[in-house]
């Protein structure tokens, strides 16, 4: 029985894009119509998964809306909603001219501001 180096293993299944300075993994997600969800939910569901289970860590940078919709079958302008949910909800970062960055390991939320509001039942 011969020994394999995991890191063999690893090169051996996964394949990269390089663009620039950026390796990227080809792309895993799959957008299907059978599913009845909108193609832009099922790419944010699937990006969303990833940056929490920590697959996208922090401070990782995301493939182009452009290479993101060529790969997946999309339009550009289902890829900009779905970076826009991730934007809106606090997991990506865009940068102008930089690109998308994974920004936390979840939603960022801010607390509300404590209410001093009371209500006072007039009396009759």
């Amino acid at each position: 029985m011969t020994t394999t180096n995991k890191l063999d293993i690893i090169y051996g299944i996964i394949k990269f894009y390089i663009t620039g300075d950026f390796i990227y993994p080809i792309m895993k997600y799959i957008i299907t119509k059978e599913r009845g969800k909108p193609a832009y939910l099922q790419l944010y569901n699937q990006l969303r998964n990833d940056i929490l289970s920590g697959v996208l860590p922090h401070g990782s940078k995301l493939p182009s809306k452009r290479l993101i919709s060529e790969e997946l079958g999309i339009s550009v302008i289902t890829a900009e909603h779905a970076y826009a949910m991730l934007c809106d909800e606090g997991y990506i970062l865009s940068n102008e001219r930089s690109g998308y960055f994974v920004c936390s390991d979840g939603p960022v939320f801010f607390s509300a501001a404590p209410t001093t509001f009371q209500h006072k039942i007039p009396e009759n």
